[in-house]
């Protein structure tokens, strides 16, 4: 059994989705506190060494906290945690749209959607600023902007949220790009 600080996956069946599974049984895995790459719905920082030919071989994860999240292909998403303290410069004064995830670390939905908004975070790199807001030691901005389910996705612009850029409950991937694409027409063809 591997460390808990590390977890060995590999391409599943050399798919040219670039989808992974684990290649380890259960065993041992069965609850988010054992599993590392679960851990505990916070934001985790993920390094993949390969182990092997390049598109057969297993990858090796270290796990650990962070603001940015690396993916299983091993593209850097730069999903980063946002608080009261740093919420102007980073959602209010942006240069680019941002779109806010305000989440918490008990909330099953909230851990769906996040590998979503990393995809999301991927596909409009440098178009699209994704952020992310853990409800529970930021009550000010939940009350400021009626956050009264989780997850909820608010859509900003020139610091001001966007009329229909709001969504809240677990949501896929294509909705979110949707909202997107409905609240901001010049990424419809990223």
């Amino acid at each position: 059994m591997l460390p808990s600080s590390q977890a060995m996956v590999s391409r599943a069946g050399g798919s040219p989705s670039g989808l992974f599974r684990n290649n380890f049984s259960n065993a041992g895995y069965g609850t988010s506190r054992q599993n590392p790459l679960m851990g505990s719905g916070r934001l985790q920082r993920v390094s993949w060494k390969q182990q092997g030919k390049t598109g057969y071989g297993a990858l090796e994860a270290q796990v650990g906290k962070s603001n940015q999240i690396i993916s299983p292909a091993g593209v850097r998403c730069q999903v980063i945690s946002v608080n009261q303290d740093n919420f102007d410069a980073e959602v209010l004064q942006s240069k680019l749209p941002v779109l806010v995830d305000f989440w918490a670390d008990w909330c099953g939905p909230c851990k769906l959607v996040a590998t979503s908004m990393e995809e999301v975070d991927s596909k409009y790199e440098g178009k699209l600023k994704v952020v992310k807001i853990e409800t529970d030691p930021n009550p000010e901005l939940v009350a400021e902007y009626k956050v009264y389910g989780l997850p909820t996705l608010i859509m900003f612009v020139d610091g001001k949220a966007v009329p229909d850029g709001r969504y809240e409950g677990a949501i896929s991937f294509t909705k979110i790009v949707s909202m997107i694409e409905k609240c901001l027409p010049s990424l419809a063809a990223a």
